[in-house]
């Protein structure tokens, strides 16, 4: 009996590791599932450093509506849509937003997203 629950057990934490690490630059599309931040919201006062979008408060086909490249965290950039979105819950709950961030003239890691996501107004989390 120790082993099945195991089992059960291992396979419940199989779908929140792909949810939290899966919008890491992964193959997966960023829209996919949205991410908290994990550390603390972080305010961006840079004018023209995020770019974000969403659909009816959602990131699904959010990609279509900005041209966003493929820049992986850590890349230059001089315009966020340089980078990589990421999928970040907003603070307006039940939001979610596609999301870049170009921090000081690099991508910033999609945690870095989120957190800026949770702590800096944006029109696409309403």
């Amino acid at each position: 009996m120790k082993a099945a629950s195991r089992t059960r057990v291992a396979l419940a934490l199989v779908p929140f590791t792909a949810l939290t690490f899966g919008a890491c630059g992964s193959g997966k599309d960023p829209a996919d599932s949205p991410q908290g931040c994990p550390t603390g919201p972080v305010q961006v006062t840079a004018p023209n450093s995020l770019a974000s979008a969403s659909v009816t408060g959602a990131c699904e086909g959010a990609t279509t509506l900005v041209n966003w490249s493929n820049g992986a965290a850590g890349s230059a950039c001089t315009d966020a849509r340089q980078c990589a979105p990421t999928c970040c819950y907003c603070p307006t709950e039940g939001r979610s937003a596609l999301t870049s961030w170009c921090d000081h003239g690099r991508c910033a890691t999609a945690n870095d997203v989120c957190c800026a996501v949770a702590g800096t107004p944006l029109k696409s989390c309403g």
